[in-house]
């Protein structure tokens, strides 16, 4: 019943889109995609994935290998984008990662730290995105990019904060939640920081190929606030992986920095539908190294 309402959300936002939107405009900016095109911005959505195996294993403490691991994160991935707020990955890891020196609840502990770190480096690329964006000027829209800046900032300070904020709950709860939700100064945490920051700059990376395919020319610090605040935007659970909430962010960002709506919305779209298939892609190829792998075991 829930995925069936998310399913009618995101096909009721996507038709609203294409409602208010001028057809004319997306047909002309959709008309400069090629397969050449969609192809190497596939290759590029594949990227970010090298970062984000390195930061599972360092997190996982390199479980089984590095091609047990790898193969299994990377088909895990292919499960998390068929089903609803990605479960079915996360319950495959679960089981996967468990053995004899990882229990349950090690297993999650490492999943909600990946959530925090991945949150962190969305954070940052957002703050970091608004300051650009403010000290180059040249846009209408200051006071909502000093905002963004500001929620930015509070967000940061907020997970930094966890811990301290941890210390007043019941001991039973208290110290699994610190050791998942603590960042260090550590130098892991570091590098776990470093992996994640990588992985967000390659994903902007291969957004601002297509849009440079598609004839806009976007400045990396407005880009980098796009990019930021739609993921951080289409994890709210309300549509299916975000279709349809994700591409009217893009359009109404756009929008509100100055660019057409139309740009934004195609923008959106082949970028999540070059993401989407990288993922087949990859998790595909997790599969087939986890196939090699079985006879051995």
């Amino acid at each position: 019943m829930r995925r069936s309402l998310r399913l009618s959300a995101s096909v009721a936002l996507l038709a609203f889109a294409l409602y208010l939107l001028d057809w004319t405009s997306l047909v002309a900016s959709t008309a400069k995609l090629t397969a050449g095109v969609l192809s190497v911005a596939v290759l590029l959505a594949c990227v970010p994935t090298v970062p984000l195996v390195a930061r599972w294993y360092l997190l996982a403490r390199g479980a089984g290998g590095w091609y047990a691991c790898s193969a299994r994160y990377l088909y895990a991935n292919l499960l998390s984008a068929v089903s609803p707020g990605s479960i079915a990955g996360d319950i495959y890891r679960y089981f996967a990662f468990r053995d004899r020196e990882r229990d349950g609840a090690t297993v999650i502990e490492i999943l909600v730290r990946e959530r925090i770190f991945g949150l962190m480096s969305m954070l940052m690329g957002l703050f970091v995105g608004a300051v650009g964006m403010q000290i180059a000027g040249g846009h209408g829209q200051q006071w909502f990019v000093s905002t963004l800046a500001i929620a930015a900032a509070c967000g940061i300070a907020a997970l930094l904060s966890l811990p301290g904020i941890i210390r007043h709950m019941p001991d039973s709860w208290r110290g699994g939640l610190q050791a998942a939700l603590a960042i260090r100064t550590s130098r892991l945490d570091t590098v776990l920081l470093a992996l994640s920051l990588a992985a967000l700059a390659l994903w902007v990376l291969a957004v601002q190929y297509v849009a440079t395919r598609l004839g806009l020319q976007l400045s990396w610090s407005m880009l980098l606030v796009i990019v930021t605040s739609v993921e951080l935007v289409r994890f709210i659970p309300v549509t299916v992986q975000g279709i349809g909430l994700r591409e009217g962010a893009f359009a109404t960002l756009f929008g509100l920095f100055g660019q057409a709506h139309e740009d934004g919305f195609v923008l959106g779209a082949i970028a999540y539908i070059a993401l989407s298939l990288s993922i087949v892609v990859t998790g595909t190829f997790g599969a087939l190294m986890l196939a090699r792998l079985k006879p051995s075991a």
